[in-house]
């Protein structure tokens, strides 16, 4: 997806659009920490109606004692997905959405196409009410909260540093509660 993103706009010459050097409204470090809040807040959030359980893509993580496991699981959730989601999410289809239907409108949709996206991937592994709070409530508040980070600092950069924050706060989550 990524490779796909960056090859398309290059070819274009649409590459600035997708506001990877675009410089931040915030400071960069700022960002990340904003995004470690983010996922603390989303977290109290769910886990009050849901329960706390460890987030659907390390799920079967920390089963084992294998490292390896635990190396992929972070170089998937602080490395890869924040570039991809934000790349497909923020890059391309927030600015999309906006200039079509209104900057509102724009963010609600993305973090609705978001959600949605989430429902489908991890919507499998989970079941009852987890379904709801894990596969819904979690994804659009994630969704919303990044999007606005794009919109707020102008940057795409920005969005995929607070994704890596949150990233962080997951897998430490993770670690914490399967011991």
């Amino acid at each position: 997806v990524t490779g796909y993103v960056l090859a398309t706009r290059r070819q274009q010459g649409h590459l600035p659009a997708l506001g990877l050097q675009a410089e931040s409204a915030l400071p960069l470090p700022f960002v990340l920490l904003t995004g470690v809040a983010a996922a603390m807040t989303i977290d109290v959030i769910v886990a009050a109606g849901g329960g706390f359980q460890v987030a659907a893509m390390l799920t079967g993580i920390g089963v084992t004692d294998d490292w390896l496991e635990w190396l992929l699981a972070a170089i998937f959730v602080i490395f890869l997905q924040p570039l991809a989601e934000n790349l497909v999410f923020q890059a391309v289809l927030l600015p999309r959405l906006r200039a079509s239907f209104g900057g509102g409108t724009g963010i609600l949709l993305t973090a609705a196409v978001y959600t949605v996206y989430y429902l489908l991937v991890y919507g499998a592994v989970l079941s009852g009410g987890a379904v709801l709070w894990y596969g819904v409530l979690m994804p659009l508040l994630t969704g919303l909260f990044l999007a606005g980070v794009r919109v707020y600092t102008g940057s795409t950069r920005a969005a995929i540093l607070a994704q890596v924050g949150m990233g962080i706060t997951m897998l430490l989550a993770a670690l914490v509660l399967t011991g």
